[in-house]
C-alpha cells in the first residue's frame, strides 16, 4: 500500500542486527505492555518468531515491558490500540492495513478485542490469516456486549488457553467449534527456576517489601497475594479471612505467626486502593497485610515467599500465579473455578500442589491459610516440590510456543497455496471508483476504459442509489456496492472484499476526498482518472 501520511503511519521502533527471515512474518496486536499473563505471553511469542526464522512486529500503546519486548528481538508498533472509540478502532485498522502491506505480514494475531477489531479489518482489507486468543472469560451481558465479544471467535484460529475457556467459547458461540485450538499457557522454566534466582534478589525483594534482609528461623511465614489491585482480584477477601484468623486466636505481624503481602499496582484503579486500604484499617489488620505496589522480579517474589494466594472472586481464563509459584516450589490457595481446576491439585487428592476454595468466601479462605499454616516449612517444602513436578509435566513454555507457531506455520501455507491455486491467464480485473454524484461521466469514461482494456472485466464500486444506472452502463460486467451509505465499517468490509478480489488497475472517476482514500486503501492506481466539473 502506497501514500501513507505521516499523521497516520504507525511508530515502529527500530530492530538493530535484523536476521534473514525464513518463518513466518506475525503481528501480535495487544492494548498496552504492563504486567499480565496476555502482555507475557506476547513477549513469549516474539521470541518464538524470532528463534523460528520469523519476524516479530507487535502493536501496542507500550509500557514498562516494552525493553523486555525489544530483547526478543521483535519491533514494537506504537498505535492507541486500547481505544474502544469507534473511529480510532477504524482508524486503527488503516493504519494495520498499510502496516501489513509495508512490512509483509503473514499473520495477524490479536489478544484483546478492541486492538481485534482493528486486526480483523485490517486482515480481511489485506487477505491475511487471522488468529486471536481469548485470555479472559469476557462476560456477555447484553446482546451488544456478545456481539463485541464476538470478533474474539472470527478468526481463523481461536486459541483457548485453558479447557475452561475453550468450553466457554464454543457454548457461547456454537459455530467456532471447529477453529478452537486449547494451548495452555506455557511458563518459563528457565526464568522460574529457584536455582536461576541469585540470593541477592531475593534479598531485594524482601527490603523492598520492608521486611529484614535474611530469614530467621523465627519469622513468620510470608504470605503473597500477586496481581494488579482491582476488585475481582480478591484482596478484600484475604483482609476479611486474616480478620476471621484473628478471632481464633492466629494473629499475624512482625511478631504473629504471617505477613500478608499484596504484590500488584492500581493503574487506574485507584479508587478501589483507597477503598482497600480503608478496608484494611478498619478491621484492625493494618499490621499483618502490607501493600507493596508492583514487583519487577516475580521469580526472586516467589522465593522470598512461604505461600501463594491466587483468590480471584471471578474465573481466571487460565491464572499464571499459581503455575509460576508452584514452578518455583510453592504451594498455592486458589479459588475452585475457572483455569484454576487445571492447574492446581488441591488438598485431599494424591499429589496435591495446593489447596482449592470457594471463591469469595473468607471463611473458607481462613481455613485454608491455617491449614497451610499449621504444615509446616517441611510440610510445605514437600507439597512446593510435587508443584514443580507438576507445572513442567503440563505448562512448559515450550510446549506452547512449539503449538502456536504450528498453526501460524499451516495457516500462512494455507494462504500460500490458495494464491499459488490462482489460474494463470485469468481475465485482467479493473476497478472504476464512482461513489461522487455521478453523471453521464460514467458511461464516457467506462467506454474509454474499456477501449483501453477489451478483455478485461470491469467492475464500478458505487453507492447503492447509483448501483442500477452502473449496471445499465454499457460495458461494465459487475457492480459492487455499499449496503451502509457513508458507513466508514461499510466501506471497510467492500475494500476487504477488493483485497480478497484483487484488482489489477484502479481507476478514481470522481476525485473526492472519499473516493482518493478508497483508492489508497486498494494501491496506487497506475492511472487515475478524474472527472471535470462539466462532466460530472
Amino acid at each position: 500500500m502506497t501514500g501513507l501520511q505521516s499523521s497516520s503511519a504507525p511508530d515502529i521502533a527500530p530492530r538493530p542486527g535484523a536476521s534473514p527471515v525464513t518463518g513466518p512474518t506475525v503481528l501480535q496486536i495487544i492494548p498496552a505492555l504492563n504486567a499480565g499473563g496476555a502482555e507475557q505471553t506476547t513477549l513469549d511469542i516474539a521470541r518464538a518468531v524470532v528463534a523460528d526464522g520469523g519476524r516479530a512486529l507487535v502493536a501496542s500503546e507500550g509500557g514498562r515491558l516494552e525493553d523486555r519486548l525489544v530483547e526478543t528481538g521483535a519491533r514494537l508498533v506504537r498505535l492507541p490500540v486500547a481505544s474502544k472509540h469507534p473511529y480510532t478502532v477504524l482508524a486503527n485498522a488503516v493504519r494495520l492495513a498499510h502496516l501489513i502491506e509495508a512490512e509483509n505480514v503473514d499473520i495477524v494475531h490479536a489478544r484483546s478485542r478492541a486492538p481485534a477489531w482493528s486486526g480483523l479489518l485490517a486482515a480481511r482489507m489485506t487477505g491475511r490469516p487471522f488468529v486471536t486468543t481469548y485470555h479472559g472469560t469476557y462476560r456477555a451481558g447484553s446482546a451488544l456486549k456478545r456481539w463485541f465479544n464476538s470478533v474474539m471467535v472470527r478468526g481463523d484460529s481461536v486459541i483457548a488457553n485453558s479447557r475452561f475457556i475453550a468450553t466457554r467459547i464454543a457454548a457461547t458461540y456454537p459455530r467456532a467449534r471447529g477453529r478452537i485450538v486449547t494451548i495452555p499457557r506455557g511458563t518459563d522454566m528457565t526464568v522460574f527456576d529457584p536455582e536461576a534466582v541469585a540470593p541477592g534478589r531475593v534479598t531485594a525483594v524482601r527490603e523492598s517489601w520492608g521486611l529484614p534482609p535474611e530469614r530467621g528461623l523465627s519469622d513468620p511465614a510470608i504470605v503473597l497475594l500477586p496481581g494488579r489491585i482491582t476488585r475481582w482480584k480478591g484482596q478484600a477477601v484475604l483482609a476479611e479471612a486474616v480478620a476471621r484468623l484473628n478471632a481464633l486466636g492466629l494473629r499475624g505481624g512482625a511478631d504473629g505467626e504471617f505477613i500478608c503481602i499484596l504484590a500488584g499496582d492500581a493503574q487506574k484503579n485507584t479508587d478501589y486502593e483507597r477503598e482497600l486500604r480503608g478496608l484494611i484499617e478498619g478491621l484492625g489488620v493494618g499490621d499483618q497485610i502490607r501493600i507493596v505496589g508492583h514487583c519487577a522480579d516475580m521469580p526472586a517474589a516467589y522465593l522470598a515467599a512461604d505461600l501463594v494466594l491466587s483468590t480471584s472472586i471471578e474465573p481466571e481464563a487460565f491464572g499464571r500465579v499459581a503455575v509460576e509459584a508452584q514452578a518455583m516450589g510453592r504451594p498455592v490457595i486458589a479459588t475452585d473455578h475457572g483455569g484454576s481446576r487445571e492447574t492446581v491439585v488441591p488438598h485431599g487428592e494424591d499429589y496435591a500442589t495446593g489447596w482449592r476454595i470457594a471463591p469469595d468466601d473468607p471463611d473458607a479462605l481462613a481455613r485454608a491459610l491455617s491449614a497451610a499454616l499449621a504444615l509446616g516449612p517441611d510440610g510445605r517444602l514437600a507439597m512446593g516440590v510435587l508443584g514443580q513436578l507438576h507445572v513442567r509435566e503440563r505448562f512448559a513454555l515450550e510446549t506452547m510456543c512449539r503449538d502456536t507457531i504450528a498453526i501460524y506455520h499451516a495457516l500462512a501455507h494455507a494462504r500460500g497455496t490458495r494464491r499459488a491455486l490462482a489460474v494463470p491467464g485469468a481475465r485482467e480485473r479493473v476497478l472504476l471508483v464512482d461513489v461522487g454524484e455521478g453523471g453521464a461521466g460514467l458511461a464516457r469514461r467506462a467506454a474509454a476504459i474499456r477501449a483501453a482494456h477489451p478483455e478485461s472485466e470491469l467492475t464500478v464500486l458505487t453507492s447503492p442509489d447509483r448501483a442500477a444506472s452502473a449496471w445499465a452502463t454499457a460495458g461494465i460486467d459487475s457492480v459492487w456496492q455499499d449496503g451502509t451509505p457513508g458507513s466508514a465499517l461499510g466501506a471497510l468490509r467492500l475494500l476487504g472484499r477488493a483485497r480478497r478480489h484483487p484488482f489489477h488497475e484502479v481507476y478514481d472517476l470522481t476525485g473526492t476526498r472519499e473516493s482518493r482514500g478508497l483508492v489508497q486503501f486498494l494501491g496506487e492506481p497506475r492511472a487515475r482518472l478524474e472527472l471535470s466539473a462539466e462532466e460530472r
